[in-house]
């Protein structure tokens, strides 16, 4: 009997066993390894992929009358799981080694339970945990079965693309594998290169050039180019390497050699020191601090988009300065260099120089428009722009990006502009609507079914005729959209879009409208306060208690689906059709797992 009640069948979560919910330590863990060894549970029992004994000593449960079962019948390390994964290998990959050494030498024989492609995985993890005694142990035992097929040996192993990951383990591959040394370094260096890939470095790997190493490189070293044109010159500044630098322009590289983009190294510059350098080395000295690009970019503007220490940024961002640079300069787009801050020192420096914060490029975009992306510099900016005469012109630009997120990233990123600047936020929104009834409704929909329930309220709040049965590109309307984000959704905004008559029988591409919604994310609507009432209060405005899904299935369905008996019962109290069927067959209460049908008669009764 205490073995039907711990089986391990779930049909819906074939993963999921009774023991992944036991706790690793506590009272609870002690009871039920006390039933396990009283009742002597059954070691070999299978659930499709998982056998009792892996779980047990996956979850570090009942070990002794694990090991004891295993030392009576041996044959128990050979169970496999996933095919190809044997208790054997489970007992290594979970730290037993002393138990497994035991097994080794009593039953030689249990050791070809090891060969198989779950041996792989098996040394992966123990690599990966710097477990060196069991690497040695397996090797010892193991080592031609493990090296006869040295690409799955490296696809297991050499997996892991970052540098750390090598660099912990480098005494374990250097002692244990010797022959993948040439293929760990294969790795680093793409990894180094993907790490740069949108980099100097990268531009040279597209054109199959390996710069990290010099001695290796084809001479002269002047026609040595990047895939984009740059020069090892453009690397040694990238890299704020100056004794590169000083290297390539000895071996005779050309200073003024440009990058298709018009970049000159002094373009890339990242420290003060290197700066001074550059400028010591170039016949026009600190003139060359005007060089433009192809773009227009001055150094100054280039620098102020790099990501360096802020400190030094901003040291370097003075000396630039200092050195002749122009602050107002213009690039060819008529951007200043505003539009390339890419952090808030960056923007409070500028500002301190009276730099146009407000200032229009081309284009007719003002920095902060093209800055939203950037919450970091798009928040002080809005704080400084926001009471300018010139914001009004320019404020219906601003809603739409900041609606381009989640509603919980928004949280933390947008939503103090709003509650900082409540009459800023209004004339956003005001703007929007007198440029464009059309794009006030667009950006309302985008509110609701992106949850940005605070600018949801917002537009309630200003009594805009809109157009609240709005159906974006997915077919969703306001409310519908809304429902969806039950994290941000509030009884009160419900009752207030509720009280602009919108359609409930509206659906979304997927045939489901508003109260299907709600009901198959009922457990986390009842944590924010949307229970019975608000079924009720949707059920009163128009849903129908009886709309089908394109499976044909009713709300009931999707109750019984969820095991929210109670949400079931008050369906049927209020009409919900028990003998309706879905494309499967089914009426709503077979939707319920076997056992949970029962629950809910007992429930009900």
């Amino acid at each position: 009997a205490f073995h039907e009640i711990f089986l391990l069948e779930h049909e819906e979560y074939s993963y999921t066993t009774i023991f992944t919910h036991v706790k690793k330590s506590g009272p609870i863990l002690e009871r039920v390894e006390k039933a396990i060894q009283k009742y002597k549970l059954k070691l070999s029992h299978r659930w499709k992929n998982i056998v009792v004994l892996g779980c047990l000593i996956e979850r570090n449960i009942a070990l002794k009358y694990c090991f004891e079962g295993i030392r009576n019948d041996p044959q128990l390390l050979g169970l496999t799981e996933h095919e190809t994964t044997t208790i054997l290998h489970q007992l290594l990959r979970w730290g037993h080694l002393e138990f497994v050494r035991e097994m080794y030498s009593k039953y030689p024989e249990v050791q070809s339970f090891f060969n198989s492609d779950g041996a792989f995985e098996t040394l992966r993890k123990v690599v990966f945990d710097q477990r060196r005694e069991t690497v040695q142990f397996m090797l010892e035992h193991h080592e031609d079965f493990l090296k006869n097929d040295m690409e799955k040996l490296k696809d297991k192993l050499l997996c892991y693309y970052q540098e750390e990951f090598y660099e912990e383990r480098k005494d374990i591959f250097k002692e244990y594998f010797p022959e993948l040394q040439d293929s760990i370094q294969e790795v680093l260096r793409w990894t180094h290169i993907d790490d740069y890939y949108y980099g100097i470095e990268g531009s040279f790997a597209k054109a199959n050039i390996d710069v990290s190493n010099f001695d290796k490189l084809p001479e002269p070293y002047a026609t040595v180019r990047g895939s984009n044109g740059e020069t090892l010159l453009h690397l040694a500044v990238d890299k704020d390497d100056m004794e590169l630098l000083v290297r390539m322009l000895e071996a005779g590289c050309e200073l003024d050699l440009l990058d298709n983009d018009g970049n000159h190294p002094v373009h890339l510059v990242k420290s003060e020191e290197m700066l001074d350098l550059i400028i010591d080395c170039h016949s026009k000295g600190r003139s060359l601090i005007q060089r433009t690009n192809n773009d227009g970019c001055t150094v100054l503007h280039k620098l102020c988009q790099q990501s360096i220490d802020l400190k030094k940024l901003v040291a370097l961002l003075e000396k630039v300065i200092a050195y002749g640079a122009d602050v107002h300069q213009l690039t060819k787009h008529g951007e200043n260099a505003v539009f390339f801050a890419g952090d808030q020192d960056v923007l409070d420096f500028l500002r301190s120089h009276a730099v146009k914060l407000d200032h229009v490029n081309n284009s007719g975009e003002t920095a902060l428009e093209i800055l939203l992306w950037n919450v970091w510099v798009a928040r002080p900016l809005f704080s400084y722009v926001h009471d300018l005469p010139s914001f009004k012109e320019h404020a219906h630009k601003y809603l739409a990006p900041m609606l381009n997120q989640s509603g919980h990233v928004y949280t933390y990123d947008y939503k103090v502009i709003f509650e900082k600047y409540p009459e800023a936020s209004r004339i956003m929104l005001d703007s929007v609507y007198e440029h464009s009834r059309e794009e006030a409704c667009r950006l309302f929909s985008k509110a609701c079914t992106t949850g940005f329930v605070y600018v949801v309220e917002l537009f309630l709040d200003g009594n805009y005729e809109l157009d609240y049965n709005y159906k974006d590109q997915y077919e969703d309307s306001p409310f519908l959209g809304l429902i969806k984000h039950m994290e941000q959704v509030t009884v009160r905004v419900i009752r207030r879009l509720l009280e602009k008559g919108v359609d409930l029988r509206a659906r979304c591409e997927w045939g489901r409208d508003a109260l299907m919604h709600l009901i198959w994310r009922y457990r986390t609507a009842k944590w924010k306060g949307l229970g019975l009432d608000t079924v009720q209060l949707m059920l009163v405005n128009g849903a129908s208690i009886n709309t089908t899904d394109e499976d044909r299935n009713t709300p009931l369905h999707l109750a019984f689906e969820q095991k929210e008996f109670e949400l079931a019962e008050f369906l049927i109290e209020n009409g919900a059709n028990l003998n309706a069927v879905n494309n499967i067959g089914k009426r709503p209460f077979e939707m319920a797992p076997a056992l949970d049908r029962e629950l809910f008669y007992f429930y009900s009764e």
